[in-house]
């Protein structure tokens, strides 16, 4: 129903109702919204963004919507499928473990979330799809800032073509911060390792 532009709005509603009224189908209507914050279609997408964005500060809500944009965060930081990947590694126990995983800091391919909306496999050069990823996230950091650090910190361990994408990206959202806005003040005064890119020093200069 939220798909479907002349139905939208009472989708949206019901999916609201659901989650302040009724505590039993709150979970199930909190991942239907945040899932619907992925969506390819910018109408739908924005406005899941702007429902789920209303209860950023109100439990149990809050930490469904920033785990799962934190989720959707270092989808962009994993292997895609097909890439070359390494023989597990064993400790002195005979035990497997994921060394390529912890030590580049990306997340087991089976640990990568996925929704109805997002490609099986993301085109890293296609902007759109990497917006779908972004675009809750960085309409969260007008209500929480410290998810800068987390889209700083997280830069370095993306393709090269994806941090292209959020160069690109990333300016509207500084001009939505302003200027003179202390937590991106001091991100881009101290970048994260792997962050100093030109691209997003560039960003800082864009008044």
């Amino acid at each position: 129903m939220c798909v479907e532009p002349d139905r939208r709005n009472i989708g949206f509603t019901a999916l609201r109702e659901f989650v302040t009224e009724r505590p039993s189908l709150r979970s199930e209507a909190m991942t239907m919204l945040l899932e619907l914050t992925t969506h390819s279609d910018k109408v739908t997408r924005v406005a899941a963004i702007n429902t789920v964005k209303r209860w950023t500060d109100i439990p149990p809500m809050d930490n469904m919507i920033r785990d799962f944009a934190l989720q959707l965060l270092r989808r962009l930081q994993s292997k895609p499928k097909g890439s070359k990947v390494s023989e597990p590694k064993t400790n002195g126990d005979g035990a497997d473990e994921h060394m390529d995983d912890e030590e580049d800091g990306q997340l087991p391919q089976e640990d990568v979330i996925q929704t109805p909306y997002l490609p099986e496999h993301l085109d890293p050069t296609h902007g759109d799809q990497v917006l779908q990823h972004l675009e809750l996230l960085f309409a969260l950091c007008t209500k929480i800032p410290e998810f800068l650090d987390e889209i700083f910190a997280a830069y370095g361990g993306m393709q090269e073509k994806v941090q292209k994408t959020i160069q690109e990206l990333i300016t509207p959202l500084i001009r939505a911060l302003g200027p003179n806005h202390g937590k991106l003040l001091t991100l881009l005064r101290t970048f994260p390792p792997g962050a100093d890119t030109r691209g997003l020093a560039r960003a800082h200069h864009f008044h």
